[in-house]
Formats: C-alpha cells, structure tokens, sequence
C-alpha cells in the first residue's frame, strides 16, 4: 500500500466496538493510528504515566492488551509540563456541538499536528475520535480532505455494554459520559428539543464530581431513566453525524460475512487501506433481559416526537423498532 495523503477519522461513540475497529488500522504497517485526540486524560499524562493506560489494565475487552492506547503522542509530550503540547482540556466537551462555520482554530492546529506527525513518519494517520460525533460537520469543514466513517450500534446494545462494565467494574464512566455531555449544552436547541421529546432534562441527572460519590449516585438512578439519557446522546449524535460521513459502520452487523466483506471493500476503496475485521464477534449473549430499562417506551417516545431527515429516519427507525431480543446482548 502506498502511503496516502488522505487522513482517516473514525467517530464513534462509547462502547460501538469502535477501539476494535481502530486497532484494525492501527495493526497496518503504514498507519500511525492516535486514540481518541480529544479524551481529557490527554491534560494530565507524561511520557512516564503513559504505558499505565492500555487495554490489559482496564476490563474494556478491548484489544491489544499491552500496547498502550496513547503511545502514539509520545513525541508531543513535553518533558517540561504534562500533557500532549497543543492539547486543551476544553477541547473534549466544551465544543462538542460547535456549528460547521464556528472560528477554532487552537483545535484546528491541534488536530493538524497530529496529521503533520503521521506525514513526517511516512504514516497514514487514523484518528479515532469517541468526542466528535456533534461536531462532525466543523470537521468535515475545516478537512475535507480526510475520509469520514461514523461507527454507530444500536442503542440496546451499546447501552447494556456500557452497563455491564459499571456492574462488573464499578466503573460508570461509559455509562454517564454520553449523559454529561447533552447536560452540559442542554439549552442547545437540538438539545432541549431532543431531551423534551424523551421527557427527561439535567435535573434527572444531579451528578456529584468526585469519582466514588458518583458511583454512589449512579445506583440511584432507575435504569429506565438512565437509558433515556443515553438514548438522547445516541440520536443527537445520529442525526448530526451521518449526513456528514462518507461511510457509516453498524457494528452489530459486522459478525455477518457478507456485511463484513461489503464493509472491507468500501473501507478499502475509500481510504486505500486494507482491513481485515474477520475476528468480529456475534453479539453474546447475557442474563436477564432488556425489560428491566423499558426500551420500547423510551423509542416510541422518540419516534413519535423527532422529525427525520429522509436519508436517516428509516435508519434509525429500522433501530428503534427492531424487535428486542429476549436476552440483553452484550458485544465488546
């Protein structure tokens, strides 16, 4: 494979199998592939706390167990100061619904240093996002010359992902992320328009700083309630970043062959880079069931309230009303 000019971004969001996705590029020889450019731990690390975060020291499932997720932005550190250079703390959610035309250029430099270190290795860079999924369309604008792939899952099952990590872990991150991020820009008017629909809003959500009282609080929220703050992250960012995406991944269908195939050819026509996802898993299946978060209230409720574009309404109406598998399904 020639090494090509053209930048890839990959937006997913919390628990689409959107690592695994990445780390089939990242596995290529002429791919320099950064994690998630926009994750706020890119503040506080240093050259010497780097390698403590990887796949082995987490129960993410994710692969590469060893490998650290950063290693990559190791010449961006300076030894002065923590924190990759060019990165800010704001850039992870504080822009995260920002219009195409909004003036940032501290985050367009950011993003094209990352671009100038893959060029200057002789890399293609891959940069897997899980913070751009609302403002795809300023980055789809500022560079249009990168191909654009939104990874998406259905909601039940991206949800019950996000879930069975907070049980088995204690670890609600993936579970409130999507739900701090809406909180946060709640009177955008996509936003509130959105969360009225679902009939939930910010004070659903009272959610304390500190790392150990919010797992205390996160088990006072019924599961119901939790969904509908998710499901409202999941369809803001639908509707946002698939008109803008060349290519759209679902990743629950990528354990069928022929999904699979059709998927790697397009991958491959529109980024030149070959992948191989043959590893991909059906989704598992788990105790319990879906009943105990009430999904089926939660996407009437949506369906009956949002206005869809042509393009994506049988998309994610196709989602939403699917028929809900008697056991809750977990996929990595």
């Amino acid at each position: 494979m020639a090494v090509r000019e053209c930048p890839v971004f990959l937006h997913t969001g919390w628990r689409t199998a959107g690592t695994w996705l990445w780390s089939a590029f990242r596995s290529h020889k002429n791919v320099m592939g950064f994690y998630e450019p926009f994750n706020q731990s890119l503040a506080t690390l240093t050259l010497r706390t780097l390698s403590s975060m990887r796949p082995g020291a987490s129960r993410s499932r994710h692969p590469g167990r060893q490998r650290p997720y950063f290693e990559e932005f190791a010449p961006l550190f300076s030894s002065r100061a923590p924190g990759v250079i060019g990165y800010r703390s704001e850039f992870a959610y504080d822009s995260f619904f920002m219009p195409a035309d909004e003036k940032f250029p501290e985050l367009g430099r950011y993003i094209e240093s990352l671009l100038h270190l893959a060029h200057a290795n002789e890399k293609t860079p891959v940069l897997k996002f899980c913070r751009s999924l609302g403002r795809v369309g300023w980055m789809r604008r500022n560079f249009p010359e990168a191909a654009h792939i939104f990874v998406m899952r259905d909601p039940c099952s991206q949800w019950m992902s996000a879930w069975r990590l907070s049980c088995e872990d204690d670890n609600p991150h993936h579970l409130l992320s999507p739900i701090r991020v809406w909180t946060l820009h709640h009177r955008h008017p996509l936003v509130a328009r959105v969360i009225d629909a679902l009939r939930i809003g910010p004070d659903d959500f009272m959610l304390p700083t500190k790392h150990a009282d919010v797992r205390r609080a996160v088990r006072s929220i019924p599961p119901h309630t939790l969904y509908r703050g998710f499901l409202a992250f999941w369809l803001l960012t639908a509707f946002l970043a698939f008109p803008e995406c060349d290519l759209a991944i679902e990743t629950e269908h990528l354990s069928a062959a022929d999904y699979r195939v059709a998927i790697q050819q397009s991958v491959e026509s529109l980024t030149g880079i070959p992948i191989d996802l043959g590893d991909a898993l059906p989704l598992a299946g788990a105790t319990g069931s879906y009943d105990f978060f009430e999904p089926r209230h939660a996407h009437a409720d949506a369906l009956a309230a949002l206005e869809l574009d042509n393009t994506l309404g049988p998309i994610l109406e196709e989602k939403l009303t699917q028929r809900m598998p008697t056991r809750s399904n977990v996929y990595a």
